[in-house]
């Protein structure tokens, strides 16, 4: 599955290298894209929102506000992305419930841009990075941040989890990996 600067998403034959169909996904530009196979769902956002697709029907499920990256939860209960708000210019993470596509927390706490998130192995956490070069975690039960942040010398591009729950990577210009 890709989704271009148009907005369109497509699913491919990856063996014979030719898409199998394509739908316009966003309004606009993609910026993000989440896949949950075992739902068959995928999430693409544009500057402003957020749709999420049955990629096997093409039926819009919710199209929800956030934008510039999109992650859903292990267990396919949640869909993290970065907060839309045009005076904060998304300083924040929504996560939302994806039985009802509601609204589930408001993670606040970035000074900056959230850049990426991703959620524990588990499906508990949530860890955020921002320009603001601080890793920030939050217990997704409370919606409050786990310890203080974590600064960073540079902002991390990129964090994840990594499968033992234990440990986490993180992209900059010097990738690092710690627990």
């Amino acid at each position: 599955i890709s989704s271009d600067s148009k907005g369109n998403v497509t699913i491919w034959d990856w063996r014979a290298k030719k898409p199998i169909k394509s739908w316009k996904g966003v309004p606009q530009g993609t910026r993000g894209l989440a896949v949950y196979p075992q739902n068959k769902w995928v999430a693409i956002c544009d500057q402003d929102n957020v749709a999420v697709w049955n990629y096997e029907t093409q039926e819009r499920l919710a199209f929800l506000p956030g934008s510039s990256w999109l992650a859903f939860s292990p267990n396919g209960a949640l869909l993290g992305a970065a907060h839309t708000d045009d005076a904060k210019d998304s300083r924040d993470a929504i996560i939302w419930d994806t039985a009802t596509w509601k609204q589930s927390r408001l993670l606040q706490g970035h000074k900056s841009l959230v850049l990426n998130g991703s959620f524990s192995p588990d499906s508990t956490t949530l860890m955020t990075s921002s320009t603001d070069r601080t890793v920030r975690r939050w217990n997704l039960q409370t919606g409050k941040e786990m310890e203080p942040p974590w600064t960073r010398p540079l902002p991390s591009f990129r964090v994840a989890y990594l499968p033992d729950g234990k440990h986490i990577a993180e992209a900059q210009p010097s990738a690092v990996m710690w627990s």
